[in-house]
């Protein structure tokens, strides 16, 4: 009698123990993957389709485009190519030299492709000699677009995972060139940069005249969040025939 009473006390115990641990946690129905909702508990379906958003969400962001950007005073970013000056008109060639074009060069190192990039200039200091201090020039009303190379567009429709396209920043061209703009108090046999805004400027506010400049680039994309750069381009104002000695003693071009 007495063993049976234990038995049975110890029945009881374990199944107000089993009660509470129900009413604790959902209990999902062997047959037809139901849960029970307890008092405090928790719907396991629920638990799971959150579960499934937050995978989702995280491997979103694991898979968004990354953008890298990078320019140095060498090819790609900075080449000499030759320059042809013909008639709008007539079409006839009038003068046939070289120029220089700063670029920047923008990798996609994402997952994903990148879509609708941008390279905005923001801001543009200059400073006319060494020993000076950097102004922010006046002339521009920022911000601007600048045009990607070969193709023209301030908008590039995308970029693929792994892949590299080029933005043309400025265009710095042969002094000998008699169709290149002329600026008041610059000589005629001094070289002048011109900025590669989305837009048609009059040359007063998209030329750079000899001496340093330092451009705030912002870069961004549809499915990307901007990341900003700051250009330091400086020229001397002279010309040389030879492409190493230009790129030692009249230019140079870096990316912070």
């Amino acid at each position: 009698m007495v063993e049976e009473a234990r038995f049975r006390a110890s029945a009881v115990v374990k199944r107000e123990q089993r009660s509470w641990n129900e009413a604790r946690a959902p209990v999902v129905h062997r047959r037809f993957g139901r849960a029970k909702r307890g008092p405090i508990g928790v719907d396991a379906r629920g638990m799971r389709f959150e579960f499934s958003r937050a995978r989702a969400v995280r491997e979103q962001w694991r898979r968004k485009p990354k953008l890298i950007v990078t320019c140095e005073n060498s090819p790609p970013c900075t080449v000499r190519t030759p320059l042809f000056v013909n008639d709008l008109r007539t079409g006839n060639l009038l003068w046939t030299g070289d120029s220089y074009w700063v670029r920047v060069k923008v990798e996609n190192k994402g997952r994903t492709r990148a879509e609708k990039i941008q390279v905005s200039l923001s801001n543009l200091y200059y400073r006319p000699s060494v020993d000076g201090e950097f102004s922010e020039d006046a002339r521009h009303h920022f911000p601007l677009n600048l045009k990607w190379a070969h193709i023209g567009l301030p908008i590039l429709d995308g970029i693929s995972p792994d892949m590299v396209a080029l933005c043309d920043v400025i265009a710095l061209s042969d002094p000998a060139n008699p169709h290149r703009p002329q600026l008041a108090n610059i000589p005629s046999n001094a070289t002048v940069g011109r900025l590669q805004l989305e837009v048609d400027l009059p040359p007063e506010f998209d030329s750079l005249r000899p001496g340093s400049w330092k451009l705030t680039l912002r870069i961004g994309a549809a499915n990307a969040k901007p990341i900003e750069k700051t250009l330091l381009f400086s020229h001397t104002g002279e010309w040389r025939q030879n492409d190493v000695d230009m790129r030692r003693e009249c230019l140079r071009v870096s990316l912070t």
